[in-house]
This record gives C-alpha cells, structure tokens and sequence, in this order.
C-alpha cells in the first residue's frame, strides 16, 4: 500500500523570481519541519526533501501531479526516480496567506526547451 503524508505549512519560502531561470525552489514550513520542492530550469527532475536531506526523492516532472485544491496542495507521483521516502502521495495543508500557487505549479511542470 502506498503511504502518505499531510503537512501542515504555516508559512512558504519561495525562492526569488529573478532566480527561477536557473532554479525554482519552494519550502512549505512549519514550527518543527518543512517540505520542500526543486527544480533546476534545465533538468526534468524534481526534487522533493522533507525534513533532512536523507528524506528524499527524484522524479520526473511528468511524472508528479499536483492538484490544487481551497486552502491544500495535493502532489501525487506516479513514479520515483529515486528516492528514501516511503510516500507518494503528499497532501500539503496551506497557511490562509498563501502565495499565488498555481504560476509556481506550471514552472515545476513546464518542459524543458
């Protein structure tokens, strides 16, 4: 059975724009934890850490859904490149003052040129 993980984000560090051209980066935090999201501009991969950096995994862009939902962040990956979290599927629960999600969403999943 595939587990899952529920984070509650109290807070989202995004990464500068000026700097998406070479990596796109966003950290969903709270008191104790955090889970964040990487992508180099050049690459297909995206990097998910939770926690440490031996918590993590590599997949795809093509192979992670992301669905955004009210005030939560559904990420489904469908396959793992590799990686040491036993999750696929990460349900992120998002602070009201949110940043604008959903052009963030489409910079992870865009291809590479």
């Amino acid at each position: 059975m595939m587990k899952s993980l529920l984070f509650i984000s109290e807070e989202i560090d995004l990464n500068p724009r000026a700097s998406w051209a070479e990596l796109l980066q966003i950290a969903f935090v709270n008191k104790e934890q955090y889970f964040s999201i990487s992508r180099l501009a050049y690459e297909e991969e995206l990097y998910f850490e939770y926690n440490e950096q031996t918590h993590y995994i590599y997949a795809l862009c093509q192979d992670v859904e992301f669905n955004l939902k009210a005030n939560a962040l559904h990420i489904h990956i469908t396959k793992k490149l590799k990686g040491n979290c036993p999750f696929s599927t990460i349900t992120i629960q998002l602070p009201s003052f949110s940043v604008d999600l959903e052009e963030v969403l489409q910079e992870l999943k865009k291809k590479v040129r």
